[in-house]
């Protein structure tokens, strides 16, 4: 909202989060001497206290766009008229002075790139964008503004989608989101079945290396996207096939002009390796109040033609990624000429955090170098202390000390103490002769002492690729980030434990976390109900949706997946293990009922009578369509009265020798989220006959939380209808200029 404010106004907004620490705050409002802060109430005490040492503590003014009090401000539309060449937004990046840089973007860069962008991903008013960039990183200007110009409807993540995958997968399915933008390194953590509304899925910010490209392209449009901030969010696109190499980029997008350049800004031939320079309508303004940095990273075009001059397209940004030309006509990326380098998207100087560090006390001199890890890119920075420093406590001090003045995603994962920087002969950094980073605690070693301890570190060593974990090991120490820690809560779920992401950043200790994830798996368990359930209870309102929607066919309105597993199973292995899956998910044994009050759901009491027949399928021989067809008919007898409502086939007899479990579910017990807890604990028992974990809060009981929950809001639903106030919206006059009469011959 604040972000189309300004642009309305005639402004132009900087994107500042409140994660940043107050060094950088500061030199970024100080850098643009803006006359106008806008934040959240909960913000508003630590922004006064900062802005009090600022440059512009006189002449800026801090509002929250949150204030009771603004809606006594006028609503009519200010008179402003934007010209093309007005600043539209200002976005840092990392820089290497030891300063962020502000790129500078116009509205002519801005609708260019619009109009660009929406012709070349086919978007329109139908689509459902997902909106889930941080709005100080350029991918949120175009899934803002493209969701603006070609009327597509936004689907605005919260914070909890966006550190929760289970629940950023349950609000695409929830809202039939057909269009998304996201990192590849959350991408690595989706399967494509779990997402079955996407149809248009970009990917860009980082190497797709880690993507499993073929599982996604067989079900939707996947698209890699690359395009620095320089030149407005994107400049080269590719839809990614069954050949395409995870370094290809791909051709450029409309009105962009791209060139593989040598040192003397001459065109090199196709396979030869050159640097990136981009042209055309998506070309910034360059950096705000630092002319000499903008004369250096943006040149004359001197291949512009009459036509590009007309055009405007006059000048080439200077990416500094090294490229070239495939004999397919496409743009192959094979790594960068400086020290920058992409962190979960982010661009990173890695010479800005070496400044950073050559800045502290303890720090005679720094190298920072960034290396690939199990769990992603890495930062790992090399030091040599001064000689009063303190070794044991120096590397304690130095991520506290960063963290006061960088972004957490610019904070080292590890720091290696050394007696001297290693040169080569030629006076270059002799990366060969760097000790090898270990991505441990900055303290000692602490065994874990209770069974929860113990079970912690265990799933962290699996999530971090780490052999050894201690209570007092810091999760961001180790090499985590906020991608690794969706890992790592998906991870702990799934043993049973209930925790957000949010509890990782706060107690990044196993120590600490055991004693906060404890306190709360223990109240949650004791309050689930743990029994075989029984009995009579109401609808959620999605359910009473369906009935009141007087479908014809009620019984089908269905689901189903495959999942593979050995070939060599038993019926009775499956069936037992389909017995304990109904023991634990309760749903699976539901009935609905007719009454007076209206349709109720029962849990049914016997296990065995809710169970269809296993279906044994041999495929072998079978055509494709015919096995679809057989899979088909197995939905056709469910009843959601009488039951079943649900039905699995064991299928054998593939080429490749192996099996699948195929499973149809009524859309009544079970959702797209649910696959996903289904497999993995068919999983758990057929493989390692493991117990499942104690169960969490039944249907039953998530049915009389909405209930109450709806109870306690009817004083807001009163506040908002007595908000209401129906006005007539103004009509235009004089549409039609002109009557023209006309009549038909006989």
């Amino acid at each position: 909202v604040s972000q189309l404010a300004v642009i309305k106004a005639g402004g132009a907004y900087v994107p500042i989060s409140p994660e940043y620490p107050k060094a950088r705050t500061l030199a970024i409002v100080n850098d643009v001497t803006t006359e106008l802060v806008i934040t959240q109430v909960h913000y508003q005490n630590k922004l006064n206290d900062w802005l009090s040492e600022s440059e512009i503590n006189d002449s800026a003014t801090l509002i929250t766009f949150d204030d009771t009090t603004l809606q006594d401000e006028s609503s009519a539309n200010p008179n402003v008229i934007t010209q093309p060449n007005d600043l539209a937004y200002v976005i840092y990046t990392s820089g290497t002075t030891g300063k962020p840089k502000g790129v500078s973007i116009s509205h002519r860069n801005l609708t260019h790139m619009m109009s660009a962008l929406s012709t070349s991903f086919e978007l329109n008013k139908f689509n459902r964008l997902l909106m889930f960039a941080n709005y100080t990183f350029d991918g949120n200007v175009f899934e803002l503004f493209a969701g603006l110009y070609t009327g597509m409807m936004l689907c605005l993540c919260d914070d909890i989608q966006h550190q929760d995958l289970t629940a950023l997968i349950g609000f695409i399915n929830l809202h039939k989101i057909d269009v998304a933008f996201l990192p590849p390194s959350l991408v690595a953590l989706l399967k494509p079945n779990e997402i079955p509304s996407i149809k248009q899925l970009m990917v860009g910010g980082e190497a797709l290396s880690q993507l499993n490209i073929q599982s996604f392209i067989q079900s939707m449009l996947l698209i890699n996207v690359y395009g620095p901030t320089e030149n407005t969010v994107m400049s080269i696109m590719h839809e990614i096939t069954k050949r395409s190499a995870s370094s290809t980029i791909g051709k450029p997008v409309n009105n962009t002009r791209v060139y593989v350049l040598d040192n003397c800004i001459k065109p090199v031939p196709i396979g030869i390796v050159g640097e990136l320079y981009i042209g055309g309508a998506g070309v910034s303004k360059g950096y705000i109040n630092n002319p000499k940095l903008t004369r250096k990273q943006f040149i004359n075009n001197p291949f512009a033609t009459e036509e590009d001059r007309l055009l405007g397209y006059k000048r080439l940004y200077k990416t500094g990624d090294l490229v070239r030309w495939r004999s397919d006509g496409n743009l192959e990326i094979l790594g960068r000429n400086d020290d920058q380098i992409k962190i979960r998207g982010f661009r990173v100087e890695l010479t800005e955090i070496e400044v950073a560090l050559k800045a502290l006390d303890d720090v005679e001199q720094a190298r920072v170098i960034a290396l690939e890890h199990d769990t992603g890119k890495k930062i790992v920075a090399y030091v040599v202390l001064t000689e009063t420093a303190c070794a044991k406590s120096s590397i304690h001090h130095l991520r506290g000390a960063l963290s006061s003045v960088l972004p957490n995603y610019m904070v080292p994962s590890s720091f290696e103490l050394i007696s001297q920087i290693p040169l080569t002969i030629n006076g270059k950094l002799d990366h060969k002769a760097l000790p090898k980073p270990i991505f441990k605690s900055d303290g000692d070693y602490a065994a874990p002492t209770s069974e929860n301890q113990i079970a912690l570190c265990h799933i962290w060593a699996e999530v971090l690729g780490i052999e050894l974990i201690g209570i007092n090991d810091n999760f961001f120490s180790l090499g985590g980030d906020s991608i690794v820690c969706i890992q790592l809560v998906t991870r702990m779920r799934e043993a049973g434990w209930d925790y957000q992401v949010r509890d990782v950043f706060d107690h990044p200790t196993v120590a600490h976390l055991s004693e906060v994830v404890l306190e709360r798996k223990v109240g949650a368990l004791n309050d689930a109900e743990q029994e075989l359930l029984t009995g009579e209870f109401d609808l959620l309102p999605v359910q009473q949706w369906f009935f009141q929607m007087s479908f014809a066919e009620l019984n089908y309105w269905n689901q189903s997946f495959l999942q593979v597993v050995p070939n060599n199973l038993s019926v009775y292995q499956i069936e037992h293990v389909l017995e304990m899956l109904s023991v634990q998910h309760d749903m699976l044994r539901l009935r609905f009922v007719e009454k007076n009050s209206g349709i109720k759901q029962v849990y049914q009491p016997n296990c065995e009578k809710t169970l269809a027949p296993l279906r044994l399928i041999d495929v072998s021989g079978m055509l494709p369509e015919a096995v679809q067809s057989c899979l088909s008919n197995l939905h056709s007898h469910f009843n959601i009265y009488n039951g079943p409502l649900w039905q699995v086939a064991y299928l054998t007899g593939y080429p490749d020798g192996s099996a699948r479990l195929f499973y149809a579910f009524h859309h009544l017990i079970i959702d797209v989220v649910s696959w996903r807890i289904i497999a993995n604990d068919v999983k758990k028992l057929l493989t390692n006959h493991e117990r499942l974990p104690r169960k969490t809060s039944s249907y039953r009981q998530w049915v009389v939380g909405i209930q109450e929950h709806a109870e306690k809001i009817q004083k807001e639903v009163i506040y908002w209808e007595n908000q209401y106030v129906e006005q007539a919206l103004p009509v235009k006059q004089n549409v039609i200029q002109e009557v023209i009469n006309f009549s038909k011959n006989e």
